[in-house]
């Protein structure tokens, strides 16, 4: 009854509004009557508006138009796809493209954030360089002879479907159309004319219109695409598009898996994706699809190897319990340019899970989508979230096994398609998804292919030849995993079930009883333990069963052998005498202490018990494909405890402390014999711990001192961790035995010098040789100096040393490291050597750092002579600080005739001669220039000088105009003393045209 009503309603108001839109249309005589449809509906019924939207593309003349953009592209040898960026950018006629200029293209590439491919970019310039008479060309040479369009427009209405249907030929000298509301149809003065063509081309797009406007009266009702298999698909959009033809989407086939590494699980190495190679057989160039893990350290896949392809079809897999959170993105085959879709269409196959909301797989589409399609009747829910309703989710609702997976997308029977939807887009290059599955033992498999197979289905009237019309035998098959049950030939005629799917069962179980020729009732039994996984759905109690077929399947039960990172994990091993899982206590996470229950399990004998962690610690894994009654694996872990992280014990600076580190075939701790701060000797027990085959031994102690550190994260049991200290003992004072190197020299006291009195230096100190280092007494108490061997910077000092303290005979008492000159070498042509004169004999400080910018003449460090007198050392050219000698330091001895400095020049300028020039160029011998002799403007003649030079050995000689005209250019960066560039121009001259 609600429903009627709905429906009336509607149509009083499609009836009301035809009745005023004809009269407008006959009374105004519009030209284009869609542009007058949109003022129309603008100014009276704005809410009625949104459905004007579609009918808007479906305008023949910018249809037409739109073709001829397109047309006119693959003339000039340019893609369909470069075309589209044009009329994505609004350039979507003949004569728009006549305002656009080889400068244009960068806001069209900007717009549609494409780059151009360089060979695209040429031919492009070309073409827009001349755009006006090739549009001519085109347009001469391109006029239509023919041009026919079907339009069909089918919209639900609260149950009710709305439809148009009208044609057109440019051929025909009268044009009809007819409209069906409800199955009926219906007649009217605005939509029979008898007009010619040209005028009433423009009245079809506003029939078509009002046809769009009567089904957005019922726009909250949900609309239909075409499917046939049921012979409708439900179908939402926010486009308003009809969108049933499956040859107006790309006509895609992914022929290879060309990488596979996707989330870096491998089985490839490299780029962490999986890329297919697409044959796009209608857009004129192959396409790679690239899937891309975003949230790649969560991603666990059940076995990277089986991702990639499934038969037919795209497939990735993921553990129960876990997400994919993937992108899917286009490129060129051939150049890997990003590749923009103007529509494509996803669909996704076998959605279910495992048992009752166990591996329950759903899939989430992150905004952008713009339609989805699948049955009335899907074996799945569908729902929306985000503030804009921009998610879009779907979730499986029944259980599967791999005996129902779809072996072909494009013969899909009638409750494979019930387990599968599409999804579109537009005018898209990349689109974000999330593939998850609740929690189960088992792996979840996703099936895809990129292209609307479901718009092809075979009709509910042709599906015999796929088994579905009338009831047909499953054939459950088998895999590596899953076993079969199968009936002796004896048993002929089923009786009953005696388990249903999800029962775990052990091996000799009964699964259904069944009798023989002679009427015997007789078990068929499990063949091994496992979960009742299927069942055959076609067996009812007096049917026959079928020869050497599978009655059910078993999925058996898979170890995973769970394995415990020796020195921060412990195993969770059940004794030996308990055969049989019962449940657990505790999850993955929970913190749990020595001796807490981990999970329950039976001996054989029935007799309960519980088995408990060994250490303190986390649980980081259990053993989930565990059910009650399974058998335990003997020996086998069942769960692995993350024990507290080992503290890596640091001793104290020089040789005041030691470390305590086991030997080798000391295993696992037992327990301290002492504490924090007590005394030991050389040789005193500081632990007890167990070797590989459980002997107690002791732990000693290397030295005498007192304990500062124990490892703390030590407990009973625990194992150590190999080559690490577990106690720090500090020790009485020891000499630091300084070592020099090649570049140190040592300093030794003098055998008469036995105790220390102070220092006359730190480190960090430059020194020459012969200055004071330390003062120290004889044995008769008499003060003396030790000096330093050579110049250089005190490096290190003898830590142990205090006054009135014994120096260790023959020891270094001091390190200084001797300075090592680095050679700065410039490049002859951008670069200058910044040299002190030879008087300058020692470095005093800079004045610039690397990047500064000085000028000819500008200080870059002070240095000091030999008597002491300070002088300036300066830049001889201007330019850019790129290195400076940094190994200098105050007093330091400048080496002779070495650059302490690398000045970088500006960039020589490259003078190019155009017509009517000619340029001058020095001659090789010349290498400096000096200065000089005309400036731009000047005239000249052949033979008259252009610049002083300098050659290599400091001859001056002049650089004379090579012809006679007036100076344009001269080279701007070159100044006294710069080095000439080989073989350029340093002038150009504009001589005199004839």
């Amino acid at each position: 009854g609600q429903s009627g009503g709905s429906g009336g309603g509607s149509m009083a108001a499609v009836s009301q509004l035809f009745a005023r839109l004809s009269q407008e249309i006959e009374e105004q005589k519009p030209k284009n009557c869609i542009h007058f449809m949109v003022d129309f509906l603008c100014k009276h019924y704005p809410e009625h508006l949104h459905g004007f939207a579609s009918i808007w593309q479906m305008d023949p003349d910018l249809e037409r138009e739109r073709h001829e953009v397109v047309n006119f592209f693959k003339a000039h040898k340019i893609s369909t796809a470069v075309a589209a960026h044009f009329t994505n950018a609004g350039f979507d006629t003949l004569d728009t493209l006549t305002t656009l200029s080889p400068d244009s293209l960068v806001d069209v590439e900007a717009f549609n954030n494409v780059k151009w491919l360089p060979g695209h970019k040429v031919r492009l310039q070309q073409i827009f360089g001349e755009i006006s008479a090739r549009v001519r060309a085109c347009s001469t040479g391109a006029a239509l002879t023919s041009f026919e369009v079907d339009r069909y427009l089918r919209i639900t209405q609260h149950g009710e479907v709305v439809a148009g249907f009208f044609k057109y030929s440019s051929q025909g000298p009268t044009i009809s159309m007819q409209c069906a509301v409800s199955g009926s149809f219906h007649k009217h003065d605005a939509l029979s004319t008898v007009q010619p063509m040209t005028e009433v081309l423009p009245v079809l797009g506003a029939c078509a219109c009002l046809v769009a406007v009567a089904a957005w009266l019922g726009k909250d009702a949900p609309k239909l695409r075409s499917s046939k298999v049921t012979g409708e698909v439900v179908s939402k959009s926010v486009a308003m598009e009809p969108l049933d033809n499956p040859s107006r989407f790309p006509d895609f086939t992914v022929k290879r898996v060309l990488h596979n590494n996707l989330g870096g699980q491998g089985p490839d190495s490299g780029e962490p994706t999986i890329i297919y190679h697409i044959e796009a057989s209608n857009m004129g160039d192959d396409l790679d699809m690239i899937m891309e893990a975003l949230n790649p350290q969560d991603f666990k896949p059940w076995d990277a190897k089986k991702a990639g392809m499934w038969d037919k079809y795209q497939s990735v897999n993921i553990k129960g319990g876990s997400e994919l959170h993937a992108r899917f993105s286009f490129r060129s085959h051939r150049t890997h340019e990003p590749v923009t879709l103007p529509h494509f269409d996803m669909e996704f196959f076998d959605m279910d899970e495992q048992s009752s909301h166990v591996g329950r797989e759903k899939i989430t589409f992150h905004g952008q989508w713009r339609e989805y399609m699948l049955e009335k009747d899907a074996l799945m829910s569908t729902s929306v979230s985000g503030a804009h309703d921009e998610d879009l989710s779907f979730e499986a609702t029944s259980i599967g096994t791999g005996s129902d997976n779809p072996p072909d997308p494009d013969k899909l029977i009638l409750r494979e398609a019930r387990k599968a939807f599409g999804i579109t887009y537009r005018h898209a290059h990349s689109f974000d998804v999330t593939m998850s599955a609740s929690a189960a033992p088992w792996p979840r498999f996703f099936l895809f292919i990129p292209k609307p197979s479901l718009l092809t289905l075979k009709s509910k009237d042709e599906l015999d030849e796929y088994g579905e019309a009338a009831p047909a035998w499953v054939d459950l098959t088998a895999s590596r995993d899953i076993m079969g049950v199968v009936p002796p030939h004896d048993l002929i005629t089923f009786d009953h079930w005696t388990v249903k799917v999800g029962d775990v069962v052990k091996k000799g179980d009964s699964i259904l009883l069944a009798r023989s020729a002679n009427g015997q009732l007789s078990e068929l039994t499990a063949p091994t333990d496992g979960t009742i996984i299927a069942l055959e759905p076609l067996l009812e109690t007096g049917m026959s069963i079928k020869k050497e077929a599978n009655v059910a399947l078993i999925k058996a039960p898979v170890w995973i052998d769970l394995i415990a990172s020796p020195e921060d994990e412990a195993a969770v091993v059940p004794p030996g005498e308990l055969k049989f899982f019962d449940h657990w206590i505790v999850k993955v996470g929970d913190v749990v202490k020595n001796g807490d229950t981990i999970l329950w399990a039976k001996s054989a004998d029935g007799k309960a018990s519980e088995v408990k962690a060994p250490l303190d610690g986390t649980v980081k894994a259990l053993e989930n494909m565990l059910e009650k009654g399974w058998l335990l694996k003997e020996g086998a872990a069942v769960g692995i405890i993350s024990l507290p992280a080992w503290v890596d014990i640091i001793a104290g600076k020089g040789k005041d402390t030691v470390f305590v580190v086991p030997p080798g075939e000391l295993k696992a701790f037992d327990h301290w014999t002492v504490k924090v701060g007590d005394k030991v000797n050389k040789g005193d027990t500081i632990l007890l711990a167990k070797s590989e085959h459980g002997k107690l031994s002791e732990l000693k102690s290397p030295k005498t001192g007192t304990v500062t550190v124990l490892e703390s994260i030590l407990q009973n049991g625990r194992l150590f961790k190999t080559g690490a200290a577990v106690a720090v003992i500090q020790v009485p004072p020891l000499w630091v035995d300084l070592i020099a190197t090649k570049d140190d020299r040592y300093v030794v006291a003098p055998a008469e010098l036995t105790t220390f009195d102070h220092w006359t230096v730190k480190v960090g100190d430059v020194v020459k040789k012969g200055d004071s280092i330390l003062l120290a007494r004889s044995a008769n108490g008499q003060l003396s100096e030790v000096t330093a061997p050579t110049d250089g910077t005190i490096i290190a000092l003898e830590p142990l040393l205090e006054t009135g303290m014994s120096i260790k005979k023959e020891a270094n008492v001091a390190l200084i490291k001797a300075p090592v000159w680095i050679d700065l070498i410039a490049s002859p042509e951008d670069e200058a050597a910044v040299v002190p004169p030879g008087e300058l004999k020692f470095f005093d400080h800079w004045i610039v750092k690397v990047g500064d910018v000085v000028k000819n003449g500008d200080t870059i460090l002070w240095a000091k002579s030999a008597d002491g007198k300070a002088s300036e050392v300066k830049a001889p050219l201007d330019g850019t600080v790129k290195a400076l000698e940094n190994m200098l330091e105050k007093g330091w001895l400048l080496k002779e005739g070495a650059a302490v400095g690398i000045i970088s020049l500006p960039a020589w300028v490259d003078i190019i001669a155009g017509t009517d020039t000619v340029f001058v160029a020095a001659p090789a011998e010349l290498t400096t220039f000096d200065h000089w002799t005309v400036k731009v403007g000047e005239d000249v003649k052949k033979g008259e000088s252009i610049l002083w030079a300098k050659s290599d050995k400091g001859f001056f000689s002049v650089v004379n105009a090579t012809a006679t005209g007036s100076v344009i250019a001269l080279e701007p960066f070159l100044e006294k003393g710069r080095p000439i560039k080989p073989g350029a121009a340093v002038a150009v001259i504009q001589v005199p045209v004839p």
